[in-house]
């Protein structure tokens, strides 16, 4: 990425396509983050939707870490797992495990992280709206060293809305092959 792309402010959209790939790589998304008036989970578009139950959505991340980056989030705002009810863990379990099988089969990946946080910036969450996300795990993703783990925000080939059209149509086959 270019070191302009890199600091590119807020002068437009922040959802446009261009803001959606290069945000996590430069100061957008805390630009973005910090000037959300209301929850964006709670207004998600159904154009990003991979699949969902009735109270539970698996989603491409708006602002991914990498190509193929997933969240499963409910659809009524709840900020802690204790607010839970059993039929709310259960979908998320369910969108979990479809949410896996899709990167795996649709990216080719072997390793897929689930990252859950709760609590305040210093979890890392920058919503509190609750979220699971699924990192399918590529090669020069994750980063280590004697003081623990990360991850390396990388360059994104493809549009959230792209990548929400490509899982969508494999998420449907692993969906069918099921049912047969």
């Amino acid at each position: 990425m270019k070191k302009s792309q890199r600091n590119i402010a807020i002068t437009h959209d922040p959802y446009s396509e261009e803001c959606q790939k290069n945000a996590r790589k430069s100061i957008l998304y805390s630009q973005i983050a910090s000037s959300v008036t209301k929850c964006p989970f709670c207004d998600l578009k159904e154009k990003y939707v991979i699949s969902q139950t009735e109270d539970v959505v698996l989603t491409v991340n708006l602002f991914p870490y990498i190509d193929g980056h997933l969240m499963v989030i409910p659809k009524k705002h709840i900020e802690k797992m204790e607010d839970f009810l059993k039929k709310d863990w259960q979908d998320c379990r369910e969108l979990i495990s479809l949410g896996i099988a899709t990167l795996k089969e649709g990216l080719q990946v072997q390793d897929v992280n689930v990252l859950y946080r709760e609590g305040t910036k210093n979890s890392g969450s920058s919503l509190k709206h609750l979220h699971i996300h699924l990192l399918p795990i590529k090669k020069g993703f994750m980063k280590g060293d004697t003081t623990g783990f990360g991850y390396k925000y990388q360059d994104l080939d493809f549009s959230p809305l792209e990548m929400a059209e490509k899982l969508r149509q494999v998420c449907w086959n692993i969906q069918n092959k099921c049912k047969e």
